[in-house]
């Protein structure tokens, strides 16, 4: 039997983080580039992250929670449903959020920081609200499997 989250707990707070997510494509995120622009730039950054230049390399491991935030409604309407998926994706959201919001505070403290703009942290937020939406608390949960295998009405 598995046991089988019946909440409707994260699909509002989910949707409102994939709005934001693609809302982010479209706006202005460093300097003069949209989103888009910002997420396609990885061949200029191979070169330095190849000879262990960090900064290059935190930036090309960005690859990693966006496909996660592309993925995230897959996995939260398929995994979500389960204890243990919804346990997997509270920590992977979680690592997702750690490390986008660690290249953010990583630029602000440099002096790039200034070049950042609306589009990115909204991009950031979109993170942080995914990943309260794998941490909201769920009450409902019942177990699934044949309801006539031991039990008798009386």
């Amino acid at each position: 039997m598995k046991t089988r989250n019946l909440s409707q707990w994260n699909q509002t707070v989910a949707f409102i983080a994939w709005a934001a997510f693609a809302t982010s494509f479209f706006l202005r995120s460093y300097g003069d580039a949209p989103g888009y622009i910002c997420a396609v730039m990885h061949g200029m950054f191979w070169s330095a992250a190849m000879h262990g230049n960090w900064a290059s390399i935190h930036y090309l491991l960005l690859t990693l929670p966006n496909l996660m935030m592309l993925a995230s409604p897959f996995l939260m309407f398929r995994l979500g449903k389960y204890a243990r998926g919804l346990s997997w994706l509270r920590y992977s959201t979680f690592a997702a959020l750690i490390l986008v919001w660690s290249f953010v505070i990583r630029l602000l403290i440099s002096k790039n920081g200034s070049d950042l703009r609306v589009g990115a942290f909204i991009w950031a937020a979109s993170f942080l609200i995914l990943w309260a939406s794998a941490i909201l608390p769920h009450k409902r949960l019942v177990q699934t499997g044949d309801l006539n295998q031991g039990t008798s009405i009386a």
